[in-house]
């Protein structure tokens, strides 16, 4: 299997704009990922202004609080 990444862009109708030459008889399967726009700036999370400064983090936020082996899913 060959894949090759293409990145294409499309009018203001939605039509593909540029498609590349594709080999003759061939089978192609194509995903389509839509990415971000060029000119959209994405912002920067922040808390409510109500909790900012307010909470505090105790112990270990990542581990499960219960251990593995009561978990339903593993037996």
């Amino acid at each position: 299997m060959q894949a090759e990444r293409l990145i294409l862009e499309t009018d203001d109708q939605g039509h593909l704009l540029g498609l590349p030459d594709l080999p003759p008889r061939s089978r192609i399967e194509a995903i389509f990922h839509l990415l971000p726009r060029a000119n959209s700036v994405t912002t920067r999370r922040v808390p409510p202004l109500e909790l900012a400064g307010k909470l505090k983090i105790h112990g270990d936020i990542v581990s499960p609080v219960i251990p593995e082996g009561d978990w339903d899913t593993l037996k």
